[in-house]
């Protein structure tokens, strides 16, 4: 069962262009990275704690996070012959070994490696990850509305699914036929099914309905991006921060580590406190924060003095508050006017 029994079929430039001659690479666990063969809007791509934008005939490298134009699909491809399209708003973490992190949209992914001993490619969610079979295509989204689920569609081959564990479920696995549908929500068991739902068909990208296929590719791939546009800010990341994705608490690679140096920045550093009951493990990545300074006062007191007289009188100490307790009385010639003036005519 394809897509095209569910959606009527349209051409598309990208997905029915002419299939180009392709060498057979004859290495063991060919794999060659990926690189952007159409963008229908230039594609937002987080390197190191950077910020850039680049088109077509970029190289993504490993670790790289790939977002899609707010419009359009983005297609990648490698050397052995798979290939992947993004829909609109679409981000993924390029991971090793063939494998990709989607953390929100929608991708369409495509394994044709022509070499003799090919990696598998992979779908990583925040719900579970999908193993694309031989010469087999998938579709997955992960979509937080109404609520947030994943859902994959296997649209030819045979596809392997793993689910981690959760709070009501031991880790499972399953095993998609061509036109077998799963749907995966938040601490429920995975529902398998013999075909897409109706919401699943009718939120998918227009472009997904046609097979995906190769493009030839013109100009030269470039591995360097263009000077980045900025350092991320912490709206940039917060997604990625807060995701449940296993890169994100990948040893030695976290979202974590790789992202400290942002710490330099108060705002960036900032918004991490704010945000640490869902951000734990930046605990023990903040800097120390300086002692405050605790400033002691002393004790109130007062000093005894004699009067030659034999009387004693209580005079406030420096920084004591008895003066503002017993304010001295007026002059013994004050008074008011009034009173003065009829005193004296009583003389």
């Amino acid at each position: 069962m394809t897509i095209q029994s569910e959606c009527s079929l349209r051409s598309n430039r990208w997905l029915v262009w002419p299939i180009p001659l392709l060498i057979a690479f004859n290495v063991p666990s060919a794999y060659a990275v990926w690189n952007i063969s159409i963008a229908d809007a230039p594609a937002t791509v987080i390197r190191g704690a950077d910020l850039y934008s680049t088109t077509v005939n970029q190289r993504v490298a490993t670790d790289d996070m790939v977002e899609s134009g707010a419009t359009g699909i983005l297609l990648l491809q490698d050397d052995t012959g798979n290939v992947m399209a993004l829909g609109p708003g679409t981000r993924i973490l390029i991971e090793p070994n063939a494998r990709v992190a989607l953390l929100t949209g929608w991708v369409k992914i495509a394994h044709e490696c022509t070499a003799s001993a090919c990696l598998a490619p992979a779908v990583e969610t925040e719900r579970g990850t999908l193993e694309i079979g031989d010469h087999a295509a998938a579709i997955v989204a992960a979509v937080s509305a109404p609520d947030p689920v994943t859902e994959m569609f296997s649209e030819s081959g045979v596809q392997k699914l793993e689910v981690p564990t959760n709070s009501t479920s031991t880790p499972d696995s399953a095993v998609l036929a061509e036109g077998q549908f799963v749907s995966i929500a938040s601490n429920k068991p995975f529902d398998l099914r013999p075909r897409p739902s109706a919401a699943f068909l009718s939120g998918m990208p227009n472009a997904f309905e046609d097979a995906l296929t190769r493009v030839a590719t013109s100009g030269k791939l470039r591995d360097n991006l263009p000077a980045p546009l900025r350092p991320v800010s912490f709206d940039d990341v917060a997604t990625w921060l807060m995701s449940g994705l296993p890169a994100r608490r990948q040893p030695g690679d976290s979202f974590a580590d790789r992202f400290r140096p942002r710490l330099a920045d108060a705002g960036f550093e900032q918004h991490v406190e704010r945000n640490l009951s869902a951000l734990p493990e930046w605990q023990g990545v903040l800097p120390a924060q300086s002692p405050k300074t605790v400033i002691k006062l002393a004790k109130k007191s007062t000093i005894v003095k004699s009067e030659p007289s034999g009387g004693t009188e209580r005079v406030p100490q420096a920084g004591s508050d008895a003066s503002a307790q017993n304010p001295p009385g007026p002059p013994n010639d004050s008074g008011n006017w009034f009173s003065r003036l009829f005193s004296g005519w009583h003389k």
